[in-house]
């Protein structure tokens, strides 16, 4: 579900393992702090990583003006969508310059 996201240039809050949002980060993805607050990546148990991502999503739905909130985050959303393709088309064209006569 996340790759969507970085597909379509979409917001994201990531339920995962703990870090998952700091390995998006080292393969080059931006992520949407300090517009989304992202300390839940650092927590290690999962149900209280839950609680933290719930408070979160209860924070942004309740916001008054969403459409700053939105304009704010489109910037990274883009970038992420950008990054998704370049990092896509490298992967595909590595198997098409596959050389068949080496196996």
């Amino acid at each position: 579900k996340t790759t969507k996201c970085l597909a379509a240039g979409k917001p994201f809050i990531l339920f995962g393992t703990q870090g998952q949002m700091k390995k998006l980060q080292d393969l080059g993805f931006k992520t949407f702090a300090p517009f989304i607050d992202e300390s839940y990546d650092n927590e290690p148990d999962s149900m209280l990583r839950f609680d933290l991502i719930k408070r979160e999503i209860s924070r942004i739905a309740n916001m008054i003006d969403k459409t700053k909130f939105y304009k704010s985050i489109t910037d990274i959303a883009n970038y992420n969508r950008s990054m998704y393709k370049e990092i896509t088309a490298n992967y595909y064209q590595q198997d098409l310059n596959y050389d068949n006569s080496k196996v």
